[in-house]
């Protein structure tokens, strides 16, 4: 087998496992597919940070998140959606959202906010 074979085989190879399995840079028990991101039901304290750059929608329902940092999100710049519910979510940083600029959805059902509306 030649150099270019051998190349093509790993690709394939390569191309294959992601399908099957999900993105090697997936944190552990989550579940990442083309842009898609599911932690859920994890018992995670805090935003996993060891997942891809190109989420796009991120599940992050049923854990024991209580607040989200400044930066736990910044690594998402093409985020579109965000499912926090049944958390346990008392702050949001102020920031934690601004780097977001393709935000459309966040889902914040059965967490713990304490929401103060400003004239």
């Amino acid at each position: 087998m030649n150099q270019l074979q051998c190349a093509f085989v790993f690709i394939m190879c390569t191309v294959l496992f992601v399908a099957c399995h999900g993105n090697p840079l997936c944190s552990v028990g989550c579940v990442c597919r083309f842009g898609y991101v599911d932690c859920s039901d994890m018992y995670l304290d805090w935003v996993p940070q060891s997942l891809p750059n190109d989420t796009t929608f991120l599940v992050l329902t049923n854990n024991r998140i209580r607040e989200i940092r400044e930066n736990d999100l910044a690594q998402f710049p093409n985020l579109q959606f965000l499912q926090l519910d049944g958390n346990s979510i008392r702050k949001i940083h102020p920031n934690a959202l601004v780097p977001l600029k393709n935000l459309t959805l966040v889902d914040l059902r059965s967490n713990n906010l304490d929401i103060e509306v400003l004239d």
